[in-house]
């Protein structure tokens, strides 16, 4: 035969020219092998791929017997494959070429049932794994199965049986106050525990005043004083003070404590004036006390250096307690008027009348710096408002036109 490309002179089963280099593709034949070598699946001819594992299918390439000249092929060659060729082929070389297509398929053909039957041995190893994980998942669940019987059924029945026999000791008064004293220890610890937590949640609350480490502290409020007759700084809000163990919560009010003091706030300030303590906190029967050290006026100065309240005063004590009826029977009409402004005066009040304003301006406490139109009731105390009013009723049962003024 002839290389189709350079017409050189070759060899009957030459694939590739000897002259030129070129593959003979008219020449070559590619056979497909009746088995897949991977995992036995029976291919078609032209299968490029396996259609059961997708394996790459290795075809084999022989010298096509159509288009080599017959002159050329020599008697003992085993080129020629077509039905037609061997048929002018002589009977030895015909039986020659059969023999070895035939062995060649038959080893093609052993090939692919041998790695079919290695693929069924791994699939009957898989499937025996399977089947003997199975078994076992199936034996784990029969013995959880029988726990949970053991454990739901058997052990409640037990646990009645041993229910019904005590439930027939039950008569047994040896029986009956032990259980009688457990409950009283259940419940004993249990308020005990309650106790204890509750101590534990209010220790946790922080004290507006922890006084337990007796360092000074300042209050500041109004100059007042108790039902009790002890002098008090009213707060101008609740606060909590703590004392070691002690917690106390919602003060209104702190009294206070002058025994450091040599001299007293009451005389100094009137009830309703707003001062600031400082001293030592302390605790006493629920009630928080100041042990007084210094005591500042609004304005921030030291009350003790302020006049105390004397004679100047026609009633002294009017601002800060309560007057009878007794206290003021003395008075003659024009005192019980005086006594009257005097409330007011103490708050800076000016007045219309000169004889007033001359009074007052005679006093050294007198201070008048609000008009009388502008003084509103509002900056009285309760204690005050009480005397004004008593004062002005006695001042006018004893003249229904009052005091005349300016006369």
């Amino acid at each position: 035969m002839r290389c189709e490309y350079c017409g050189k002179e070759l060899k009957s089963d030459a694939i590739f020219c000897t002259a030129c280099g070129k593959k003979q593709e008219k020449l070559v034949k590619k056979i497909t092998p009746l088995f897949c070598t991977n995992c036995g699946n029976k291919l078609k001819e032209g299968d490029g791929f396996c259609t059961s594992c997708g394996a790459k299918v290795e075809t084999t390439e022989v010298i096509d017997s159509a288009f080599v000249e017959p002159q050329q092929v020599a008697p003992t060659q085993q080129a020629p494959t077509s039905q037609a060729e061997e048929t002018q082929m002589p009977d030895a070389n015909r039986a020659s070429v059969q023999k070895s297509s035939g062995n060649s398929v038959q080893k093609n053909t052993s090939s692919a049932k041998e790695q079919g039957k290695q693929k069924d041995s791994n699939g009957s190893s898989k499937k025996v794994l399977i089947i003997v994980v199975v078994i076992i998942f199936f034996l784990l669940l029969c013995a959880l199965g029988f726990m949970f019987l053991y454990n739901n059924v058997l052990n409640s029945d037990e646990d009645r049986i041993e229910k019904d026999y005590d439930d027939d000791d039950d008569e047994d008064d040896d029986k009956k106050e032990e259980k009688s004293t457990e409950a009283d220890e259940a419940t004993t610890e249990a308020a005990t525990e309650a106790t204890t937590e509750a101590e534990e949640d209010k220790e946790e609350v922080k004290a507006d005043y922890d006084l337990t480490d007796k360092a000074d502290i300042t209050i500041e409020g109004t100059f007042s004083e108790s039902n009790s007759g002890d002098y008090i700084i009213k707060l101008a809000q609740n606060l909590s003070f703590k004392d070691g163990d002690t917690f106390l919560e919602d003060i209104k009010s702190v009294r206070i404590d002058m025994s450091d003091l040599d001299y007293k706030i009451n005389d100094h300030a009137s009830k309703g004036d707003v001062i600031k303590i400082t001293g030592q906190g302390y605790t006493q029967d629920d009630k928080v006390y100041i042990k007084a050290k210094t005591v500042l006026d609004d304005e921030g100065k030291d009350i003790s250096e302020t006049e105390e309240l004397d004679g100047d005063y026609i009633i002294e004590n009017s601002s800060r307690e309560l007057l009878t009826e007794d206290d003021i029977k003395d008075l003659s009409l024009k005192e019980l008027n005086y006594a009257k402004n005097e409330i007011y005066a103490r708050h800076g009040r000016k007045f219309a009348s000169k004889e007033l304003q001359d009074y007052f301006n005679s006093k050294d406490w007198y201070s008048g710096t609000i008009e009388p139109e502008d003084f509103s009731d509002y900056s009285l105390n309760d204690v005050e408002l009480a005397n004004a009013k008593l004062l002005k009723d006695r001042e006018y049962a004893l003249d229904p036109n009052g005091y005349p003024l300016d006369k």
